[in-house]
C-alpha cells in the first residue's frame, strides 16, 4: 500500500500565499486586475471586475495641481507618479516625480523641478529601487528630452538615452522600446540600461508620428499609437518585437492616446480625450469603460 503524506494546513496555506505574492509581483496571472490612472481629482484605482473606483492619491495645493502617470513597482508595494504644476512666467508647465505606498500613504517628493522648466513624463520602474522617466527640459528656445534612471530613495539621476520622448519597459525589466525627438515616426529597442540600441521600425517606413509604445506581457509584440501623416489623429497598431510590418488593431482617431496591456495580454486599455476603453487584442473590438478625463498614461496592475 502506497504511503500518503499530508502537509499541515498552515504550510499549504503559507505556500499558496507565497506563490500568489510571487505572481502579483511579476505582474502575471492575467485576471481582471485594476487600472491606475490620473484624473483632475487625483490618482484612481479602477477595478476591472466590478467597475469600483477608489481615490488613492489626491492633489494638495489647489486646483492648479494635477497628478498623472501612476506606475506600480515590480514588488507591488509603491506607486511612482507625476506631480504637475502650472508654469512660471513662460507659462511652460513643470512637474516633479513623487512616490507613495500603493494605498496612497507616505507620499513624498523624489525629484523636484527646482525652479527650472523641467517636466517628468511617464515614470516606469526598472526594478524596485529605480524609476525610468522621460525628462523634458526647456530653455533658451530649445526643448531637450532625455531618458533618465532615478533612484527612488534619493532622486539621484543618471542619463540612459538622449532624445527619448516616450517608452515602454518589458515585463522582465530587461528591455525598453522607445520613440525619439529626432525620428518621430520610428521605433527603437535597447537593453534596460540603454545599451545595444537598435531600430525596430525605420523612420518614415509607415508613420509620421509614433507614441506610447508598450511590450506585450510575453515580450513578443509591441503595441503603439501612430499617425500616417503629420497632425493626423492616431490609431492603435501592433508590431512583432523582432521587427516586421505594423498592422492596425483599432481605429482610435485621437490626438494623444495612451495605453497599457492587461496581465494576460488579451486586452489593451486605452485612455483618450473621450475616456477609458478596452481593446480586445484578439479581434480589435473596442468597448467603452468610462467617460472620464484621464491625465497621462494608465497602468494595469494585479
Amino acid at each position: 500500500m502506497r504511503a500518503v503524506w499530508a502537509l499541515p494546513s498552515r504550510i499549504v496555506v503559507s505556500t499558496l500565499l507565497a506563490c500568489c505574492a510571487a505572481v502579483a509581483a511579476c505582474g502575471g496571472g492575467g485576471g481582471p486586475g485594476q487600472l491606475l490612472y490620473g484624473t483632475p481629482g487625483g490618482i484612481i484605482g479602477y477595478h476591472l471586475g466590478d467597475g469600483a473606483e477608489k481615490l488613492l492619491l489626491a492633489p494638495v495645493g489647489g486646483n492648479s495641481i494635477g497628478l498623472a502617470d501612476p506606475a506600480l513597482s515590480p514588488d507591488g508595494k509603491r506607486i511612482a507618479y507625476v506631480h504637475d504644476l502650472p508654469g512660471g512666467a513662460s507659462q511652460d508647465p513643470v512637474s516633479d516625480l513623487q512616490v507613495a505606498n500603493r494605498d496612497g500613504t507616505d507620499s513624498h517628493m523624489v525629484l523636484q523641478h527646482g525652479g527650472s522648466a523641467l517636466r517628468v513624463i511617464s515614470p516606469q520602474w526598472s526594478d524596485d529601487l529605480h524609476v525610468l522617466a522621460v525628462i523634458r527640459a526647456a530653455g533658451g528656445g530649445k526643448v531637450i528630452y532625455t531618458l533618465e534612471r532615478i533612484v527612488a530613495g534619493t532622486g539621484e539621476r543618471t542619463k540612459v538615452l538622449d532624445g527619448v520622448t516616450s517608452f515602454g519597459v518589458s515585463r522582465d525589466r530587461r528591455r525598453i522600446v522607445y520613440t525619439t525627438q529626432a525620428q518621430p515616426g520610428a521605433l527603437s529597442v535597447a537593453a534596460i540600461d540603454g545599451s545595444a540600441p537598435s531600430s525596430l521600425m525605420a523612420p518614415g517606413a509607415q508613420f509620421a508620428a509614433v507614441m506610447s509604445p508598450r511590450f506585450s506581457p510575453d515580450g513578443k509584440t509591441v503595441a503603439f499609437t501612430a499617425a500616417a501623416a503629420p497632425s493626423a489623429p492616431l490609431d492603435l497598431y501592433t508590431l512583432p518585437s523582432s521587427g516586421g510590418q505594423a498592422t492596425v488593431l483599432a481605429a482610435l482617431q485621437d490626438a494623444a492616446p495612451s495605453l497599457t496591456y492587461s496581465g494576460d495580454g488579451h486586452h489593451i486599455y486605452v485612455t483618450t480625450a473621450r475616456g477609458l476603453s478596452d481593446v480586445d487584442v484578439r479581434n480589435g473590438g473596442v468597448r467603452k469603460l468610462r467617460d472620464v478625463v484621464v491625465t497621462g498614461a494608465p497602468q494595469w496592475t494585479p
